[in-house]
């Protein structure tokens, strides 16, 4: 097994694992687009996807990602 001290997420040890989960977003704009939620969060760390909801019939926003 290879550490580093310096990884916080080091891939051979379990009990370092890189932590996930999902983040709803309310109260969007209307005019936001998935890009545009991209760009909005990139700044505090990675994504790995992210998606505005929007009504399958009009193809407006829902107001939430």
């Amino acid at each position: 097994m290879n550490h580093d001290p310096d990884n916080q997420y080091d891939q051979d040890n379990p009990a370092l694992e890189k932590d996930t989960s999902n983040v709803f977003i309310k109260y969007l704009p209307p005019e936001l687009t998935d890009t545009g939620l991209y760009t909005l969060f990139a700044a505090f760390g990675e994504i790995e996807s992210c998606k505005v909801m929007v009504d399958p019939i009009t193809g407006h926003s829902l107001g939430y990602g």
